[in-house]
């Protein structure tokens, strides 16, 4: 009995001196403190700003995500392994030779990084009491000018039509447009099944007896649009045969038509873009959308 209460007090002892003890450590002998909100603040502003669908981000102190409450919807490329990340993890990490956005505490760690990642400065910017330093891999030239998954955001317009009276989507995120009250009525950024393996793709359920329109500008210099179209499997596997009909235009011009036909295909098709064109336009027809679960992707480049 006399031992069991000198190991209880033991204990208790242990624990009312680990309370100061564990105070003391975090405050001074640790980064607990992290990011103050002033530079959580910045760090949000400076990746709103330039961020863009493909680019991704590293906090120098993966465990304060605080800053992600500031970020704008749809920015969700967040890695927390700086540490660990090596030159061909970024392979995997990045779309298209997209940017690398640095969350650091102050500006001398990025020697360190820069030289373990073998990366180059493009810019950098005060973030309160850190700095954020955008890096390049040098895979930019990489970087097709649109891809319709990661720039549906930017797509010019998004809108169903019938009979010459538009519907016009609403943008609510950098993904996604929203086209009705209904959750399935949207265009947007997804994964889905293509030729076999899975692939990121656009959301574009049509709607019964409607044209689903989804335009963008011709960046400069784009010489080629590439389209895939495909039903997902659980259309297939519906009663509702009905096909979509899809069409490209270039300045209101028809340049391709085909029917994707509810069947385990996608289909592609390959188009040279002139050099005076302006605006393109993707759309989808069909005739009753029960089940048309329908997506897409390609490129502009």
């Amino acid at each position: 009995m006399k031992f069991d209460k000198i190991l209880r007090a033991i204990f208790l002892w242990v624990f009312i001196f680990s309370i100061p003890s564990t105070f003391i450590f975090w405050t001074f002998f640790s980064d607990l403190g992290g990011y103050d909100e002033q530079t959580e603040k910045a760090f949000a502003r400076i990746i709103n700003t330039s961020f863009e669908e493909g680019d991704i981000i590293f906090p120098q102190i993966d465990w304060d995500l605080n800053f992600l409450k500031y970020l704008d919807d749809g920015i969700t490329t967040v890695y927390l392994t700086l540490k660990e990340t090596s030159t061909n993890d970024l392979k995997y990490m990045k779309e298209d030779g997209g940017k690398i956005f640095l969350l650091l505490e102050n500006e001398d760690a990025w020697p360190q990084i820069s030289g373990k990642l073998k990366l180059k400065e493009v810019s950098r910017a005060s973030a309160g009491k850190g700095v954020v330093i955008i890096a390049s891999d040098g895979t930019e030239k990489n970087r097709r000018k649109i891809v319709f998954a990661r720039d549906i955001g930017d797509a010019s317009e998004v809108f169903f039509e019938k009979d010459g009276i538009k519907e016009n989507c609403r943008k609510v995120s950098r993904s996604k447009w929203q086209c009705g009250k209904a959750e399935w009525n949207h265009v947007g950024k997804t994964v889905a099944s293509m030729a076999g393996k899975q692939q990121k793709t656009v959301w574009a359920h049509p709607r019964s007896n409607k044209t689903l329109h989804v335009k963008y500008k011709v960046p400069e210099g784009a010489g080629l649009l590439v389209i895939n179209t495909a039903f997902l499997p659980a259309a297939v596997s519906s009663s509702n045969r009905s096909p979509v009909e899809v069409k490209v235009s270039f300045d209101d011009s028809k340049v391709a038509e085909y029917t994707n036909m509810s069947i385990s295909k996608t289909y592609s098709r390959k188009l040279d873009i002139p050099n005076d064109i302006k605006d393109i336009d993707i759309s989808f027809f069909v005739k009753d959308d029960g089940q048309r679960h329908f997506v897409f992707n390609g490129y502009i480049d």
